[in-house]
This record gives C-alpha cells, sequence and structure tokens, in this order.
C-alpha cells in the first residue's frame, strides 16, 4: 500500500513523520466514523489529551481525499490561508460562528484517515493497525461515530466493521494497558450499552469465548451525551463543520471505573460522569431544557414565517416576546418540574445553569437553525419533551401554565391539515396553513418546478425528507404518522390530522376531545391515562390548550399576509401583557382558565 498523497490508487493518508505535532510516545485513538461532531468535539479534546487520532470513514473516501489535497496544496504553496506556517496540512478545518458574526477557523491536528468502503482500503487500515500495535504502539480510546440508523441492529455495516475492528484489536494486543474505552457521539439513549449488546451478540453467535472475554474485561463501553449545534461551511460538501462556540457539556461520559484516560478530563467541552444518575440528569435536563424549547419554539416561529432560529436575537422581529414565553415555560414550568423530580436527582442550581447556557446559545445572532427542520416528528416530541414535565408538575402538586398550554396548542395548530396527499397512513403527507393566511383561501399550485430554495423569493422550497414549504402561497408540509381511535361515532382509525381537521373553526369545546385523545396518546403526548388522565389538573391543561388553540384556527377572523391579524403573534401579545382574557397571562395556572374556555365555547 502507498501514502503518497499523489497517487490515484491511495488508500490512506498519514501525517508526516516529522510532525512536531505528535509525539512518537503519543497513544493511538481510533475514530470509526467522520462525522461533523465528532471532528469538531471529540478529535480536539483528543489532541489535547495528548493522544494521535486515526479516523476511519466508514463509507466512501471523501475525508480521506480531504486530507489528502491539503497536504498537496501545502506542498505546492498553493494555500488560499496565506499563512502556512500557522495552519498545518496534518489537520483539517472547523469554523466556529462567534457571536459578534465572526468566524474563527481553527486547524485540528489528525493523525491519519483511512476508508472502509472497500476491499483494500479497509485492508490498509487493517494492516496499519496492525503494523502499530506490533511497534507497541498503545491504543486507549475507540471513538465511533454511529448514529441511530446505524445502531438500529448488529447486523448494519457499521456494527460488522467496529466488531471487526475489536477482534483485529484483541489479536494485536491491544489495549497495552487498562481498558480500551468505546465512546459514541450520538444522543442514542444508553448508546454505548446498545453497541456493548451488539458485539457480546455477535461473539456469542460465533461461540468466541476468546472475544466475549475480551469484551467483557478489556473494554469499557462508556454511555455518553453530547451536544454541539454543527451545521458545515457552505460549499464544503460536509467536510468543514461549522459550529456554534463549544457548550459547557459538549461531551459527557459515563465512566464509572475511571478507565478513561485522565488527560480527557477537563478537556473543553468534556465531562466526566462517575454515576449513572448523574449521567441521566444530564440527559434529562437537555432533553427537557433544551430540546424542549427548541420545540416549542420552533413551531411557533415556522407559523409566524421566521425560517432561522436567530431570530431569537432580533428585538425588530419580536425576539423578546418569543423569550419571553421561553423564559416563562423554562423557569415556571420546566425546572420546578426537574428539581421535583422522583426520577433523576437535578439541583435547581444546575437546572439554572443549564438554562443560562442554552439561553445564551439560542440567542446567538449569527448562529441558527432551520425552524422548519426542527418541527420534523414534532408528534412524538411533545410526549418525550414535554410528558415528564407535565407528569412531574401533576405529582408535585404543582400548576400547569397558560406557557404550557400554549406550547401544546401551537403544536396541534402545527398539526392541523387543509389538505393531505395520500389515505390516513404512516406515509401520508398533510399541508397546514402559514399563519396569516386563512386555509380556505389557500391555493396550492403544486408547481415543484418552481423550486428556488428561497425563503423569500415566494418559491417551494424542501426542509426535509422532501417535506416542503411554500410562503407565497402559504402552506407547507408535515407528516403526522399517530392513529388513534376514531372519535366521530364511526368504527376504526382515523389520523389524528383527519381528526384536528374538523376542528378548524370550532369553539374550544368542540376541540376537548381532539385535545385530550392527543395527550394520552403513546406515540403523542404520552400521558399516562391512569395516574395522569384521571386528575382534575390535566382537565384544566386540557381545557387551556383547547381555549388557546380554538383561537389559532378560528377561520372567522379575515387573515392577510400583508395586513391581517396573526392569531398566534397576538396570543403570545395578550399573554405577555396578561391580557388574555382580561387577565391571562403566561404564568397563570391552567385551573384559573376554565371561565375563560366557558366563555368562549358560549356555555
Amino acid at each position: 500500500m502507498t501514502s503518497s498523497p499523489t497517487t490515484a490508487t491511495t488508500t490512506h493518508w498519514l501525517a508526516p513523520a516529522d510532525d512536531a505535532v505528535f509525539k512518537s510516545s503519543a497513544p493511538l485513538a481510533l475514530c470509526l466514523g467522520t462525522g461533523r461532531f465528532l471532528r469538531s468535539v471529540l478529535v480536539p479534546a483528543l489532541v489535547g489529551a495528548g493522544m494521535k487520532p486515526i479516523l476511519l470513514q466508514t463509507r466512501g473516501r471523501s475525508f480521506l481525499e480531504y486530507m489528502q489535497q491539503r497536504q498537496g496544496q501545502q506542498a505546492s504553496g498553493d494555500n488560499n490561508n496565506n499563512s502556512n506556517n500557522n495552519k498545518p496540512t496534518s489537520s483539517y478545518e472547523v469554523d466556529t460562528v462567534q457571536p459578534d458574526g465572526t468566524v474563527v477557523t481553527d486547524y485540528v491536528p489528525c493523525g491519519g484517515a483511512f476508508s472502509l468502503g472497500n476491499t483494500q482500503d479497509k485492508q490498509a487500515a487493517f494492516d496499519w493497525i496492525t503494523l502499530q500495535s506490533q511497534k507497541q504502539c498503545c491504543i486507549s480510546i475507540l471513538g465511533v461515530g454511529v448514529t441511530e440508523a446505524g445502531l438500529a441492529s448488529k447486523d448494519t455495516q457499521v456494527m460488522k466493521d467496529l466488531y471487526e475492528l475489536l477482534q483485529l484489536l484483541q489479536k494485536q494486543g491491544q489495549p497495552l494497558s487498562g481498558k480500551l474505552c468505546v465512546v459514541n457521539t450520538d444522543n442514542v439513549p444508553n448508546n454505548a450499552s446498545v453497541i456493548q449488546s451488539y458485539m457480546m451478540e455477535m461473539a456469542n453467535n460465533h461461540n468466541d469465548t476468546t472475544m466475549q472475554t475480551f469484551l467483557a474485561t478489556k473494554v469499557a463501553f462508556l454511555n455518553s451525551m453530547v451536544d454541539r449545534i454543527t451545521s458545515q461551511r457552505d460549499g464544503s460538501n460536509g467536510l468543514v463543520p461549522r459550529c456554534e462556540p463549544i457548550p459547557v457539556k459538549a461531551l459527557v461520559l459515563l465512566d464509572p471505573q475511571h478507565d478513561m484516560p485522565p488527560t480527557m478530563n477537563g478537556q473543553p467541552g468534556v465531562v466526566i460522569r462517575t454515576t449513572s444518575e448523574q449521567l441521566e440528569t444530564d440527559i434529562a435536563l437537555k432533553l427537557r431544557i433544551a430540546n424542549g424549547t427548541h420545540t416549542a419554539i420552533a413551531h411557533t416561529l415556522a407559523l409566524l414565517r421566521h425560517f432561522q432560529t436567530d431570530v431569537l436575537s432580533n428585538n425588530d422581529s419580536n425576539g423578546p416576546l418569543y423569550m419571553k414565553f421561553l423564559d416563562s415555560l423554562v423557569t415556571q414550568q420546566i425546572i420546578p418540574a426537574a428539581v421535583a423530580s422522583k426520577s433523576i436527582s437535578a439541583s435547581r442550581i444546575d437546572a439554572d445553569a443549564f438554562w443560562q447556557d442554552w439561553r445564551q446559545r439560542l440567542l446567538h445572532p449569527c448562529f441558527g437553525l432551520s425552524t422548519f427542520f426542527i418541527t420534523q416528528n414534532g408528534t412524538a416530541k411533545g410526549g418525550i419533551r414535554w410528558g415528564p414535565t407535565v407528569t412531574d408538575l401533576i405529582a408535585s402538586n404543582r400548576p400547569i401554565t397558560a406557557a404550557t398550554a400554549f406550547a401544546y396548542a401551537v403544536l396541534l395548530r402545527w398539526l392541523t391539515p387543509f389538505f393531505h396527499i395520500g389515505a390516513d397512513d404512516t406515509n401520508a403527507i398533510y399541508k397546514g396553513w402559514l399563519d396569516g393566511f386563512n386555509p380556505d383561501d389557500v391555493v396550492v399550485k403544486n408547481d415543484r418546478s418552481n423550486n428556488n430554495d428561497s425563503n423569500d423569493g415566494g418559491g417551494i422550497v424542501e426542509y426535509a425528507d422532501g417535506l416542503c414549504y411554500c410562503v407565497k402561497e402559504g402552506w407547507y408540509e408535515y407528516k403526522c404518522p399517530l392513529s388513534v381511535a376514531n372519535v366521530r361515532g364511526k368504527n376504526g382509525r382515523s389520523s389524528l390530522p383527519t381528526l384536528l381537521g374538523g376542528c378548524v373553526g370550532r369553539r374550544p369545546n368542540k376541540c376537548v376531545v381532539a385535545v385530550r385523545t392527543y395527550l394520552l396518546a403513546s406515540a403523542g403526548g404520552d400521558l399516562d391515562p391512569t395516574t395522569i388522565g384521571s386528575k382534575p389538573e390535566f382537565e384544566s391543561l386540557v381545557h387551556a390548550i383547547a381555549s388557546f388553540y380554538s383561537r389559532m384556527v378560528d377561520t372567522t377572523i379575515p387573515t392577510d399576509i400583508q395586513e391581517g391579524s396573526k392569531l398566534i403573534l397576538d396570543l403570545l401579545m395578550e399573554l405577555e401583557s396578561n391580557s388574555v382574557g382580561g387577565l391571562i397571562g403566561f404564568d397563570t395556572p391552567c385551573t384559573a382558565m376554565m371561565d375563560h374556555f366557558m366563555y368562549l365555547s358560549g356555555i
């Protein structure tokens, strides 16, 4: 095999032997995968901890060729940065967008790049690893950039590659001392435990007692939580990560037996936990606060035709109003529920600190995410991200407030169609209408040739998985796979959007069944029908949601994209000023809203 950067059949790229970045005695760290998060968080931590990372691309050769190209540019003097001495070519680029809009490019050292995408490249990688083991180079960490799809079963290609890699390390006597730490960089629940179960299952299926012993005694599978918003530099084809500043808890690792090299502790963004309770609390706070607020605000912003979350920092686009909603939701609902929860051990200090860190990230004026993109799978996210808060509030006798009711109401508003494609099944694509339009007046031309990927050009924009929106025509597409029992006196089942579609233009009392059905559906709001659904506080929440939701789908109020009322925005402004129904604001308990519900229902 060859390492010449100019040879077409190159099987790998290696940092020059005289590269001063890595010490000759540096332990190796292997990374299975070359994802942007892995390269922007895990690899810099490995380098800072004194290790030499080697990246193994699971499919394709793009990263390997990128590293070869960078070395070739250095050799020819053709480097766009015009400052080659400060930008080593044994490194790749990572862009960090600062709050003032400045983009800082870091150059992350890399020891080598291989591909496992074909037989020749995989053999080259395994031969090189074998050679390093023969030289007594210690391999102490194996990073695994596996997504949910890669962890779907033990039979995915990446799981098979991982098993082969672990077999190779076992045969070569790795690690030389201590344990080999396997770290996953995706937020699959109990990610490392899942990987461990797959590896043990493969060893058992092969009756390989040697591998069974190796996996049980020489490999530490460390569960993790990861958190850094990462996209890509424009025009880089995904090869250059574009990131927010690194958060306090970018990579949280559970290491109860202290198997991780001590030098990893204290690396930027890396937090080491020693008990499962600590990691579970970190995950719960991220799920409830970060993910929960993202879901709450994304549907609101998308319906109001804000395309990026960075609008939250814009005073001229109602940013402060949206943040007041989120502040109330978090400080009056999510944090009190988390602190009172019996399922996690969150202190008020830790929860407040998490919110302040996340709040600052939300307000980054130059780094936003697509609001429409975040709305994906909102049906289930409402249960996963908000359900635990509602459950803990009721269990601890704390009030559920109008802020929570508003969040649910907007989600249901998003899931309300005026048109859908296909039958009532999990693959149906529905069309909803943007706030400021009347659904009766929306005309869908269905001309996908007018696709100009422009938010303000009036064309059709694809935001995810074939789903589109069109600002000019006032519609967006979404999927909602939730099937519910037919509640209209007929047999069989129907989709949740079909049920919600029957609520358009109707009073709150006609929306109660749909709201309650969603909240108690296991694939929807996921609130337990027995322990939660039977409580009077739950019924108060249902009626408060119905009150807000009926206003959002009120077709009796004339709307127009230029001058008309925006029902969601109007309601938010009234909540901010405590003027809904004369005295209802974000912090008002839902139990105090029944009179308002009765009034709107004409009862």
